[in-house]
């Protein structure tokens, strides 16, 4: 089954490219974070940007298929509790996940509605992830 990751590595690399086509408004919008070092924003946007297209490419290129769905479940888990940290400390904040795809109308909403996306995209990012998982490992074998 990797219909559904495959809908959730297209879906990444629309946010990264997204991202690359704004990735000034981007690292401008990982700035105002009070979690993120202020000289880190620019160098993390560009690395979120990256690993977004590589492991979406890497998955749609049929490359190491379950290291890039892991990658990306990571990668998605992990910007998740960033941005619950971020929340936790300060206010809901502008991920710019999208670029300029997506405008929010409230950062209350968009935290909620990035926080679904994101849960649900890992869910299928898991099945993929899985379905990728070697004969001896699904056998019980190795594991």
């Amino acid at each position: 089954m990797t219909v559904l990751p495959t809908v959730a590595m297209i879906v990444v690399l629309v946010a990264g490219l997204a991202k690359a086509v704004d990735a000034g408004e981007f690292a401008l919008a990982l700035s105002r974070w009070t979690i993120v070092p202020g000289g880190l924003a620019t160098p993390i946007a560009l690395a979120v940007i990256a690993a977004e297209v590589a492991l979406a490419g890497t998955w749609l290129l049929g490359v190491r298929r379950g290291a890039a769905a892991l990658g990306a479940l990571l990668l998605i888990a992990a910007f998740s509790a960033v941005m619950l940290a971020e929340y936790a400390v300060a206010d809901a904040p502008d991920c710019h996940c999208f670029g300029r795809l997506l405008r929010h109308r409230a950062q209350q909403d968009a935290l909620r509605d990035t926080l679904l996306r994101n849960g649900v995209l890992c869910v299928m990012l898991a099945v993929g992830w899985r379905g990728r998982a070697s004969p001896r490992q699904r056998n019980g074998v190795g594991s």
